[in-house]
């Protein structure tokens, strides 16, 4: 007859009888582990990527506002064309501005500026419209004398923002 713990210890060997996992098993499991453990790392470094570009695209347009509004009251250099180069406070670390202030006057395309001569065969009426272009391109030199080109950019990293305005300034 069996005793209670006859069973008990019998059904126990039967228990643990298995051969355990095997070595395949154990690279197979391990490696689906690395992949999670990889992907997780990469989708973090993402976001992480995302939120800075977020921020640098949420604070470079404000921070360029800021730039044209001192611009526009003269606390820059003053003269009519210029570069200026700086970083920002503590604020923004890491983070610095480039300023080209020039004529408007100086990018007026070429057919705008300064037309070439007709041809010595050319027709009168020919003749006369390159005149009254040349005459109707000093007109508008002439009305803007106070608009300036104004190009800012921000950069960070390897970020840039870059804006391109056209304002009447009055230095």
């Amino acid at each position: 007859m069996k005793t209670a713990s006859d069973i008990f210890f019998h059904e126990k060997d039967n228990l643990f009888s298995s051969q355990g996992f095997t070595l395949l098993e154990l690279v197979v499991s391990i490696s689906i582990i690395a992949l999670v453990v990889v992907s997780l790392f990469r989708m973090q470094a993402g976001s992480i990527d995302l939120v800075e570009g977020g921020r640098f695209y949420t604070n470079a347009p404000v921070l360029t506002q800021a730039i044209l509004g001192q611009i526009r009251i003269g606390q820059e250099n003053s003269g009519i064309s210029h570069e200026v180069s700086e970083g920002f406070a503590r604020q923004y670390p890491g983070m610095t501005w480039a300023c080209r202030v020039t004529d408007a006057g100086n990018g007026m395309p070429g057919g705008m500026s300064g037309a070439g001569k007709a041809d010595t065969g050319a027709k009168h009426s020919e003749e006369k419209a390159l005149a009254d272009q040349q005459e109707l391109a000093g007109q508008i030199l002439a009305h803007t004398r106070g608009l300036k080109k104004i190009v800012v950019a921000i950069t960070e990293a390897d970020r840039t923002y870059e804006i391109t305005t056209l304002r009447y300034v009055p230095f």
